[in-house]
């Protein structure tokens, strides 16, 4: 168990996931793991246009059409 002043400081509460790693002087690093996956997703807007992927296929060919077939970004 964790220190109260340390579970403080890092911002955990019961259930919070942390990764454990030992860095070059054989120290403990603990890193809290503080927003879950789905959270960082929750400011996004909302999808306004569904595109199948024949139509995607087709845009990326339009793209690289333009510039050449260059690949990488454009």
């Amino acid at each position: 168990m964790l220190p109260r002043a340390i579970r403080a400081q890092l911002k955990l509460h019961p259930g919070c996931r942390v990764e454990v790693t030992v860095d070059a002087k054989h120290r403990v690093v603990l890193t809290p793991a503080l927003e879950e996956p789905e959270a960082l997703f929750a400011d996004r807007p909302p999808v306004k246009r569904v595109v199948s992927l024949e139509e995607m296929d087709a845009a990326i060919a339009a793209i690289a059409a333009v510039h050449g077939g260059a690949r990488g970004r454009v």
